[in-house]
């Protein structure tokens, strides 16, 4: 296989399944001709349609993997890895995945918020001081439970939906 071929299969599955934003469009092909060691697309339509319809990348894998090592580009042992770098490469950033499922509306926080409860076990010594903390929540942020004094935020999104007002 061509490397003009390998980058438009490759292009045409991140079009379809990994949310390639238009925008983005022009210079992830040139990225990906050039990973392949090419200067220009293919003259020819490729024939993308296996890729389109694909749940999975497996067999476009196995053809990155082919061509990486017949290329030189890789062994055996690191084909896995210089796959999965290019797959990771096509897919979007964490900052997009966020943005695309971030809370909206008038309530919406710039932060993730989860609200995870206080555990203090109510029949332990210090139960009856922390009986009313039991039922108390405390702000998670970013997976990690906010222990400071900063005083909690004044609205907050439950869904991500829009909130009208």
């Amino acid at each position: 296989m061509d490397g003009k071929t390998l980058s438009e299969k490759l292009f045409a599955y991140a079009k379809a399944h990994l949310a390639l934003e238009p925008r983005d469009e022009a210079y992830t092909r040139n990225v990906l001709l050039s990973l392949c060691g090419e200067s220009s697309p293919a003259a020819e339509a490729v024939d993308t349609a296996d890729e389109v319809r694909a749940d999975v990348p497996d067999a476009l894998a196995e053809e990155l993997k082919a061509f990486a090592i017949e290329r030189g580009m890789t062994d055996e042992e690191g084909a896995e890895r210089f796959c999965a770098d290019v797959f990771g490469m096509l897919t979007p950033l964490p900052s997009q995945v966020h943005r695309t499922f971030m809370p909206t509306g008038v309530a919406a926080s710039w932060e993730t918020l989860t609200w995870v409860p206080t555990v203090v076990c109510p029949s332990s010594r210090w139960g009856a001081a922390h009986s009313r903390q039991v039922f108390s929540t405390r702000a998670t942020r970013m997976g990690v439970a906010n222990t400071g004094t900063r005083p909690l935020f004044m609205a907050a999104a439950v869904i991500s939906s829009v909130t009208t007002v």
